[in-house]
């Protein structure tokens, strides 16, 4: 392998572990808001809504919403990907 090949599979490795931690970190997130229906999850959006407004989850969705964005927030996910995906 040249240097600069690899240098590239480095890269494309350390992009690849940043993906990985930030799309465990948002399946976390997902998961515990998906925890907050109990164990049937309603897979309509009218019956997530209807839970949601009798339950008053407010300051616990907007807690798990800030974590979520600040995930995306710290890492250009889309420009990962391709950048992964076309090798650079």
């Amino acid at each position: 392998m040249t240097p600069a090949t690899l240098q590239n599979a480095r890269q494309r490795q350390q992009r690849a572990e940043v993906f990985d931690e930030r799309a465990r970190g948002g399946g976390e997130v997902l998961g515990e808001a998906m925890a907050l229906f109990g164990p049937d999850y309603p897979a309509a959006s009218r019956d997530r809504a209807r839970i949601l407004d009798s339950i008053g989850l407010d300051e616990t969705l907007e807690e798990l919403d800030r974590r979520f964005f600040d995930l995306g927030a710290t890492t250009d996910a889309d420009a990962m990907v391709s950048a992964y995906l076309a090798g650079d």
